[in-house]
């Protein structure tokens, strides 16, 4: 079972690039490599210099390919009780046309990155896959379908490149799939995790073509109760059938300064790369407009396979197991090897171990992350962490377990395990069949075996034919399981830990036979060992602090306000460290910053700071009208520096009614908003040439008072040193307000 379990793990590691250089038509880690590099120089969020020399090479490359290419320029409004948010999007695309034309298939990756992240990974590997991938399959014999490569401009912002496209774009029309390249960490596997409604045709597709598929539909269910979102979300609601692909380890590295190249992990670049292009050559060749839109319960690996099948068979397949494991306890208390109480017994000792297991994980791992830089500390050190908190689960669960099978049979427990399972297994069936197979494969399995040994074995599990069986059929269920658990863990690095431990425990329970047959239950020395364990890793990860390879993340940042002429030093931190401490000084105050609006007023540490010659975007008014009770104004703002995101706050006794951005059409906006808010335009990623815009005003509020803030990625301040680095969110920001008077 250890074997099984290690074999588990194994199956979920990305496989390793070819060492000499793959033919013209197949995908090359080096010369993607060679894109990362280039892409991910610098963090090149929305609205900096950077940004247009990444959406520049892009182009050149798209350009190179010697293939259609469309750059798609649009503004994307959106409003919301007094708020507006607009973004300017420039998304670039590539087409590579089929033989018969009209059908299409979407390969999308982001091309921006957060603020404080280089983007190796997320998404700078992406687009060299996209850039790769146009290469490889030009390369190769002319393909039936289209294949549309789309660089979406602004996710990072809010999926505004998607959004743009599906709105807008004039190939919007021919997609009849879509493929999104993701990352949430630069290592480890990649998975397939989530699809857009009707894509069951394209799992198939990935079993059948991608050279190193991974998937498991536990994501489906999963994204229905988050707030996470990525592009594909945005082809979901264009109505594509679609997946998304993303490699999750080293999750502290995700949307940090660590998230560089000598970060990213060449495997799992190959293995994303790889699918890629086996599957759009695969999915170049169907007829897509005759694939069956149905849903699909799916998982494996490539190394274990991955097993598809319908999602009407979810509840079916529970029920077959459950079956099995009823059958099983009937013929047990009939050959009485089994009781009913025993049975209960061993119902509850299960549901107390995984309980247990469940609330020490779930109410501990917080205190572990309290303080100031824990979370950080213990998301660098994570899986030291969760390996712990696994360890010490299941030395509770193997005493729990040990006492029951002292004074009752293990079958008893097994049989009451298997109960668990099923009423878990139908339940997933009804409410959640992506998730089904968690519980009913493993279930299948396990009560398999034990209709053998109840066959040919006896009470106390001394034959070793049956035993054998039992065994067998249970390894598999053990691979499964782990799988799960190591995916749940690393998707979920910061209370992954209780669910981990209970499933962990329900497994346990399964390997009822084994626990007994090793001796292992009745005596001390298994939780012995797996508290020692456990112990000796808390303290392992516990004395693992900051340095150079896992920095502190701090905050600082530089606000001036130029309507009082004062400049400040900002820090979120609770306290100054090493670092920001030069900047704030000693003994920094702590309190609310209501010049900046959009700090939203929260205590922050500041200090005075020295006036740096920092122009504001300016806010002219260019034309003022006046209809009814609306007044209708054109403004121009342009910004005298690069500018990521401009706030524009009006009078809070203004009542916005409508805008338009960049001559676009009036976007209503709606009346709604709470006491002492004010209307506000958020513009992200604005030009340098400037923009236009119109507001209709109720109430004809004149003159009209403009609050503008604009800010910067970037800090004029000495570099950190080795064992710090800027926080992901909230720091590394320039800040300059000025308000106006426009009559």
């Amino acid at each position: 079972m250890v074997l099984a379990a290690m074999a588990g793990l194994w199956s979920l590691r990305p496989p390793d690039p070819p060492r000499s250089e793959p033919p013209a038509d197949q995908f090359s880690v080096e010369r993607a490599m060679r894109h990362v590099e280039r892409i991910a120089r610098e963090p090149h969020f929305i609205g900096t210099l950077a940004h247009e020399q990444v959406r520049e090479y892009i182009a050149s490359q798209f350009a190179a390919a010697g293939v259609e290419t469309a750059e798609q320029q649009t503004t994307m409004v959106r409003t919301a009780a007094q708020q507006v948010n607009a973004v300017r999007v420039q998304n670039l695309a590539a087409r590579l046309r089929g033989t018969t034309g009209g059908q299409a298939i979407l390969l999308a990756a982001h091309y921006d990155s957060v603020a404080a992240a280089p983007g190796a990974a997320d998404d700078g590997h992406g687009v060299a896959v996209l850039l790769e991938s146009l290469r490889a399959l030009k390369a190769g014999p002319p393909l039936r379908n289209d294949v549309i490569f789309l660089a979406t401009d602004a996710e990072e912002a809010g999926l505004w490149g998607a959004r743009a496209f599906v709105d807008r774009h004039p190939w919007r029309e021919q997609v009849r799939a879509a493929l999104n390249l993701e990352a949430r960490g630069t290592s480890g596997p990649v998975w397939m995790f989530r699809t857009n409604p009707g894509s069951g045709w394209l799992v198939r597709a990935l079993a059948k073509a991608a050279p190193f598929p991974q998937a498991s539909s536990l994501g489906d269910e999963v994204f229905r109760f988050m707030p996470n979102d990525t592009d594909l979300t945005a082809f979901r609601r264009a109505g594509y059938p679609g997946m998304d692909f993303a490699f999750i380890g080293d999750p502290a590295h995700y949307h940090s300064s660590l998230d560089r190249v000598e970060n990213l992990d060449r495997r799992s670049l190959y293995q994303q790369g790889a699918n890629a292009v086996a599957l759009l050559r695969f999915l170049g060749g169907l007829d897509l407009n005759s694939q069956a839109r149905a849903e699909a319960v799916y998982h494996g690996t490539s190394k274990t396979g991955l097993l598809v099948y319908a999602r009407s068979l979810a509840l079916p397949l529970a029920l077959v197991a459950a079956g099995l494991s009823l059958a099983a306890a009937l013929i047990g208390l009939y050959r009485r090897w089994l009781t009913p109480l025993g049975i209960l017994a061993g119902i509850g000792a299960t549901l107390v171990a995984a309980g247990i297991g469940f609330a020490l994980c779930w109410f501990t791992e917080p205190m572990f992350q309290r303080g100031p830089g824990k979370a950080y500390a213990y998301a660098y050190h994570h899986s030291l962490y969760q390996l712990a908190f696994l360890g010490v689960s299941a030395a509770i669960a193997s005493v729990i377990f040990g006492w029951f099978m002292r004074r009752s049979r293990a079958g008893n427990l097994w049989i009451g395990t298997m109960v668990i399972w099923a009423i878990l297994g139908m339940a997933s069936g009804t409410l959640l069949p992506g998730m089904s197979h968690v519980f009913v494969w493993p279930l299948l399995l396990v009560s398999a075996g034990a209709l053998v040994w109840l066959k040919w074995g006896d009470a106390d599990f001394d034959r070793l034919g049956p035993v054998a069986i039992v065994f067998v059929l249970s390894a598999p269920a053990v691979v499964l399981t782990v799988q799960t658990i190591a995916a749940l863990l690393v998707s979920f690095p910061d209370r992954g830990s209780g669910i981990g431990a209970a499933l962990a425990v329900l497994l346990g329970g399964l390997l009822a036979p084994h626990l007994k047959l090793a001796g292992a239950c009745g005596r001390w020395w298994l939780p012995g060992a797996l508290s020692a364990a456990g112990l000796a890793l808390f303290l392992v990860a516990g004395g693992k602090g900051f340095d150079a390879s896992h920095p502190r993340p701090d905050t600082l940042s530089y606000g001036l306000d130029l309507d009082a002429n004062r400049a400040y030093w900002l820090s979120s931190d609770r306290a100054a460290d090493a670092y920001t401490s030069g900047y704030l000084g000693a003994a920094p105050v702590r309190a609310p910053l209501r010049e900046f609006p959009p700090l939203r007023g929260r205590a922050m540490l500041q200090a005075p700071a020295p006036l740096k010659a920092l122009g504001p975007t300016t806010v002219e008014l260019t034309d003022s009208q006046t209809e009814g009770d609306l007044r209708i104004v054109r403004l121009s703002v342009r910004p005298q520096r690069p500018v990521s995101v401009l706030y524009l706050y009006l009078d809070p006794e203004a009542e916005l009614s409508g805008v338009s951005v960049d001559g676009g059409p009036m976007e209503f906006v709606p009346d709604r908003r709470g006491a002492g808010s004010r209307p506000v335009l958020t513009f992200g990623g604005l030009p340098r040439e400037g923009a236009v815009v119109q507001l209709w005003l109720r109430g004809g509020v004149s003159p009209l008072r403009v609050l503008a803030i604009d800010w910067a990625y970037g800090v004029e301040s000495a570099p950190r040193p080795a064992g710090f680095m800027p926080h992901p969110f909230n720091s590394d920001m320039t800040l300059v307000s000025k308000t106006y008077m426009l009559k």
